[in-house]
């Protein structure tokens, strides 16, 4: 089945899927494109990528559906930051854990378990910072650079 892509304004790629192709239909989907639509074209579904992680990171190469991957790792790292969301929710026990981590790691008598623990914090404070997703460079290594502790 064939689609209709272009670029909005936004920068985001747009697919305007075809119910039927030819004639009328075809027409009529050429015609309600939006004025303001970049470069648009029609493409073979199947050129559409399937894994729609990075949905808002697609883009026309003119040639094939590929996608930003600086716009896909900010995407990334949104997720990332999402993540550890239920395991440190409210930002005032944040602020307040950091200071008594901080006072704690300065005393000398802390246990090993402790310590342990504000290690596995500050990992999870870390997470959007690791080289494999500055170094990703398809969006299959991007989603495999999901850091350990998160998994």
């Amino acid at each position: 089945m064939k689609v209709i892509i272009y670029t909005n304004r936004e920068g985001i790629l747009v697919v305007v899927n075809l119910p039927g192709i030819g004639g009328d239909i075809e027409k009529k989907a050429w015609d309600a494109l939006p004025s303001d639509a970049i470069n648009p074209r029609l493409v073979d579904e199947r050129e559409i990528p399937t894994n729609r992680t990075f949905r808002n990171a697609w883009l026309d190469n003119g040639v094939a559906v590929d996608h930003n991957m600086v716009k896909a790792r900010e995407i990334h790292k949104d997720h990332l930051r999402q993540a550890p969301a239920p395991k440190m929710r409210d930002q005032v026990d944040i602020d307040f854990l950091k200071s008594l981590e901080a006072w704690l790691a300065a005393q000398p008598n802390v246990s090993l378990e402790l310590r342990s623990t504000m290690v596995k914090k500050q990992a999870l404070r870390d997470v959007t910072i690791d080289p494999a997703i500055e170094a990703a460079k398809t969006p299959e290594e991007l989603i495999a650079a999901w850091p350990e502790i998160l998994k």
